[in-house]
């Protein structure tokens, strides 16, 4: 039976978290989580101090992925009460 047009509004409030995750994702990747780990260990390797340079390396991550993160939700947010979906209770 072929996906019709109706059940696309329906599926969209369901399947937006799960995509959510696939938007944060590559977005750390191209940023490259790894260069940004080599980058903090080159100072840490001369100095033998370690905890600056990896704690602002997840500093970084923090201030991209919980803005990204609350956007997300606002967004899901925003679907669900376009399309009139009654919200569940966790």
């Amino acid at each position: 039976m072929p996906v019709r047009l109706g059940h696309v509004p329906q599926a969209f409030p369901i399947l937006l978290p799960p995509a959510s995750n696939l938007l944060v994702e590559p977005m750390l990747s191209t940023i490259g989580v790894a260069e940004l780990m080599h980058t903090a260990n080159a100072p840490g390797a001369e100095t033998y101090r370690y905890l600056e340079p990896y704690s602002m390396v997840g500093f970084l991550f923090l201030i991209i992925s919980i803005p990204t993160a609350a956007w997300l939700r606002k967004f899901e947010a925003w679907v669900s009460r376009s399309l009139g979906v009654v919200e569940r209770e966790h």
